[in-house]
């Protein structure tokens, strides 16, 4: 099931530089796999010239609820705070529910995304990716748990033997435990991003290799408050 949008058919441009804050467009996917209007991320760097290894690395994942109504630029302003903190900034835009994304489209795109990170340091020497954090809001911070714990799956599911994988994930709001997500208010997004419904078996969805993992024992170092 997919939602009735207009899908875009270029990306927004670029976010327009500012005092002590350099921006850049980044293409994570290839030419043959990208949408190019959705397969896209912006990089926030402090300006100036900085030694090798020099500038922590910070990933935002947007929420949105997986649909194609809200995008990476409602974290414009975090991202333009952090950069003016001293830390780089991916801001990723992925394919969601509406634009081309759904499962398993929106789980390939934020793991390519992730993916792309030491590329992306061979390019921006500044960059220091040894102790990566990915911030996630909402359905992003799922999406954000979901990439930092790739290395534990199955070679046969998806997302599994990813090239980078980030120290530490932040969840703001995450619905990180899905089966109960589903029946407390979110089973509608939950049902149309991967369609179908929650199996309580392995905590898993009912075809086990072919669905992500929502239950983990150990989650990688996480924030969440106690009332998020």
């Amino acid at each position: 099931m997919s939602a009735t949008t207009h899908a875009p058919t270029a990306a927004p441009p670029v976010p327009q530089s500012s005092d002590g804050i350099d921006i850049e467009r980044i293409e994570y996917l290839g030419p043959a796999d990208a949408d190019p209007a959705e397969n896209w991320a912006n990089l926030y760097l402090p300006a100036g010239d900085h030694e090798d290894g020099s500038v922590p690395l910070v990933t935002i994942v947007h929420g949105g609820g997986w649909e194609s109504r809200a995008g990476a630029e409602q974290f414009d302003e975090m991202a333009r705070d952090l950069a003016g903190r001293g830390l780089a900034v991916y801001n990723v835009e992925y394919r969601r529910v509406g634009t081309g994304g759904g499962w398993p489209t929106t789980f390939h795109d934020v793991a390519r995304a992730l993916d792309h990170v030491p590329t992306m340091a061979e390019t921006h020497p500044q960059l220091s990716i040894d102790d990566e954090l990915v911030i996630g809001h909402s359905a992003g911070a799922q999406l954000a748990v979901w990439v930092g714990t790739r290395h534990r799956l199955e070679d046969d599911e998806v997302g599994s033997r990813p090239a980078f994988v980030p120290s530490r994930v932040v969840s703001i709001s995450g619905p990180l435990d899905m089966r109960y997500a589903v029946n407390h208010g979110n089973g509608r997004v939950i049902k149309q991003i991967l369609g179908g419904t929650p199996a309580p078996r392995n905590c898993t969805w009912s075809t086990a290799k072919h669905t992500p993992r929502w239950c983990i024992a150990s989650p990688p170092p996480t924030s969440r408050s106690s009332s998020d």
